[in-house]
C-alpha cells in the first residue's frame, strides 16, 4: 500500500498542506497547517491507509514529524517535534519537492 504523505509547506506568507499533488487551504501559521495535516493523516490511518506528516524546513529539507501507527496521537506540540524549525521561512528556496511526495500508483 502506498504511503499518503501530508506535506506542510510555506506558500508566500501562508502555509499549505499538499497531498498527492493537491494543495489544501492556506493557513496563517505552521501550527494550524500541521494540526490540519495531523488530523487528516490520523483519519486516513484509522481508515486503514498508511499516512505520515512531513514539514519542509527553511533550508528546503524535509522532515517526517508523525507517522500513523508509530507516533502517539494527538502528539504534544511542539515538544514532540524538537528539531522542527519554526523561524521565518522568507527567502528560502522551497520550490523542490521531496522525492517521497510523489504518490506510488497501486498495481
Amino acid at each position: 500500500m502506498a504511503l499518503l504523505e501530508y506535506v506542510v509547506m510555506i506558500d508566500g506568507a501562508k502555509w499549505k498542506v499538499r497531498l498527492e499533488g493537491v494543495d489544501y487551504s492556506p493557513f496563517d501559521t505552521i501550527e494550524e497547517a500541521v494540526e490540519s495535516a495531523l488530523e487528516s493523516a490520523h483519519a486516513a490511518g484509522k481508515s486503514g491507509l498508511d499516512a505520515a506528516v512531513l514539514v519542509q524546513h527553511s533550508d528546503g529539507s524535509w522532515q517526517a514529524i508523525w507517522t500513523y501507527g508509530m507516533d502517539p496521537y494527538p502528539p504534544v506540540w511542539p515538544s514532540s517535534i524538537p528539531s522542527l524549525k519554526l523561524s521565518s521561512m522568507e527567502g528560502a528556496d522551497l520550490s523542490r519537492e521531496p522525492s517521497t511526495c510523489t504518490p506510488t500508483p497501486e498495481t
